[in-house]
């Protein structure tokens, strides 16, 4: 995730289903954040997809991949 780009994520998620723009932005917000910890920032993650419906975590899989073709 690139810190100097946030405008793509926000246009992304922009996109995302209500349902998955919540949990999107507080992922997003993670990785802007001054963590630099994999292990923290991975159960961050784990934390915020938990309760989340499957159809939800499947469409934030494909954000992710979105986001990453996005950012090369």
């Amino acid at each position: 995730f690139s810190q100097a780009n946030p405008a793509i994520a926000d246009e992304l998620i922009g996109k995302l289903s209500a349902d998955a723009q919540a949990p999107a932005k507080q992922m997003k917000d993670l990785f802007l954040s001054d963590c630099t910890d994999p292990a923290v920032m991975k159960a961050e993650i784990e934390k915020i997809k938990g309760s989340l419906p499957e159809a939800v975590k499947k469409e934030l899989e494909e954000h992710k991949n979105d986001l990453a073709d996005k950012l090369g």
